[in-house]
């Protein structure tokens, strides 16, 4: 599956995954980008005509920038050990792996081991999905919470009734105290995972999901979302035909927030679980 162009694009903006990956470095989480694409007339995992694979993920091992000496440039390797990218400042392009390019990027282009350089802007134009997840240390906080989308709970996005349907999906409230110590600040994640259709043998396809999180100011169920104190806050975006979504809570300020996960459509019934990973213990229920 692939994402629109704009959302992979917003998913691949150089500066936004520096800050990622050095945010990430600071608290000791791990960064891990796969990147694809998908091209049906090249067929699955079959050459899309310049060394990538088509439906095959690459991991993105690191990024260079070299202060504007040579372009933004990323490291990936393909985890079968071959099969490499063909095009500029691939392994074979020795009129780009001059010696000084070698030694500003600490890359060895004779090293036959699945990894391989390509300049940022032929990455975001040569694949259409970026897969992003973090691995979290054992010293982080993990909570986990059940949910369902059932009867009148199942009410989809609001595009079928509108507000008052929309506000009929499960809420969830989200406290966030303050930090344990000074100049601690909130990191980590929020996730909506949908159950496996593959084990509940459910004979249909995953439904598209996503959750909104608003700020409050009382804690309670929301009615509106005009109310006095209700503030928009994060979201992972357009509902997504995925078995998972997530948004980041990094940074994210002490205090109280309603999270509304939704399907697409209404009448789409199925179970589904919360997964926070943050930095210091937060607490999530059911309303």
């Amino acid at each position: 599956m692939h994402q629109d162009r704009g959302t992979f694009e917003k998913a691949m903006e150089w500066e936004q995954l520096l800050q990622q990956y050095e945010a990430c470095r600071r608290q000791g989480v791990r960064l891990m980008v796969g990147l694809s694409v998908h091209q049906e007339r090249a067929g699955t995992e079959k050459d899309i005509g310049n060394g990538i694979l088509s439906d095959h993920e690459y991991s993105m091992i690191r990024l260079i920038d070299t202060d504007g000496q040579l372009p933004l440039l990323c490291v990936l390797r393909n985890p079968w050990g071959d099969k490499e990218w063909r095009g500029a400042y691939s392994d074979g392009d020795t009129r780009a792996w001059s010696r000084r390019a070698r030694e500003l990027t600490g890359y060895d282009p004779t090293d036959r081991d699945g990894e391989f350089v390509m300049t940022y802007e032929d990455a975001v134009s040569v694949f259409d999905m970026a897969e992003i997840s973090m691995l979290f240390p054992p010293s982080f906080f993990r909570s986990k919470v059940d949910g369902a989308w059932r009867g009148s709970s199942a009410a989809g996005c609001g595009n079928i009734g509108g507000q008052t349907a929309y506000l009929s999906n499960p809420q969830f409230l989200l406290e966030v105290p303050e930090p344990p110590r000074l100049g601690m600040s909130c990191f980590g994640t929020l996730v909506l995972t949908q159950e496996d259709v593959r084990y509940s043998q459910a004979h249909r396809k995953e439904y598209s999901i996503a959750f909104t999180v608003y700020r409050t100011s009382d804690g309670q169920r929301m009615r509106s979302l005009h109310s006095p104190g209700v503030d928009t806050g994060i979201s992972t975006g357009s509902h997504t035909n995925r078995r998972a979504v997530s948004c980041d809570l990094s940074n994210i300020e002490p205090g109280q927030y309603i999270i509304i996960p939704s399907t697409f459509r209404p009448g789409e019934e199925c179970s589904f679980y919360f997964t926070t990973w943050v930095s210091y213990p937060v607490h999530l229920h059911k309303l």
